[in-house]
């Protein structure tokens, strides 16, 4: 009875040790925001952070080589794991468009629209592979622009002047990214329709395919 006394009384005092430090760790993580690494989809994170995510369909587009369409509405899960508690997320409701592309894009861009209703979004925090970037012309009036690190001549290849005029005339009422073989575009209310996508990749597609 004795030796059990001793090995409950051992066995005690070591799990309490690392009891403390799990919820140290715990309470480190809800006032720590997780970096943004290279190559990883910061709307698609976003929406997905408190989220299930439910498709209402998905479709061809009209451009060479073919293109997904698929429609995305944030659902709000009943129960939220508590790791999650500190991120930024996308409340239920809103809507997300991902356009799987036929080619692979080396530029990894993120556009905030500054006309956008939705949440005002920053991936520049510690540890982040991002980087503010700007175009010329009127362009920064209407998106906030980041990249990865080291991808401004990549940037300037791909958006022409007649590039941005048609991004800044059809596409400023968004949120959008370029990940990828991906493009993703959100919105607090409507998404852009078919015509729009397909020029908007239309546009940018040579610089990509090429860089």
């Amino acid at each position: 009875m004795t030796n059990f006394l001793l090995i409950l009384i051992v066995g005690v005092l070591a799990i309490i040790p690392v009891y403390l430090l799990e919820k140290s760790f715990r309470q480190w993580r809800l006032t720590h925001r997780k970096p943004v690494y290279e190559n990883s989809a910061i709307l698609f994170a976003y929406f997905t952070t408190g989220n299930d995510l439910v498709s209402s369909g998905r479709r061809k587009l009209s451009v060479k080589g073919g293109a997904i369409c698929t429609d995305i509405i944030t659902k709000q899960r009943k129960e939220r794991p508590k790791e999650e508690v500190y991120e930024i997320s996308a409340p239920a409701g809103k809507k997300l468009l991902l356009v799987e592309l036929p080619f692979h894009s080396k530029l990894h861009l993120l556009a905030v629209g500054k006309g956008a209703e939705l949440d005002k979004l920053s991936p520049i925090v510690d540890g982040s592979s991002m980087q503010t970037a700007t175009l010329e012309g009127d362009f920064d009036k209407y998106f906030s622009i980041y990249i990865d690190r080291g991808q401004d001549t990549q940037l300037r290849y791909v958006f022409d002047p007649a590039a941005m005029k048609y991004v800044i005339d059809f596409c400023r009422k968004y949120h959008w990214e370029i990940v990828n073989d991906s493009i993703y575009f959100a919105s607090d209310k409507e998404l852009p329709n078919d015509d729009v996508i397909v020029e908007f990749i239309e546009q940018i597609r040579p610089a990509l395919e090429t860089n």
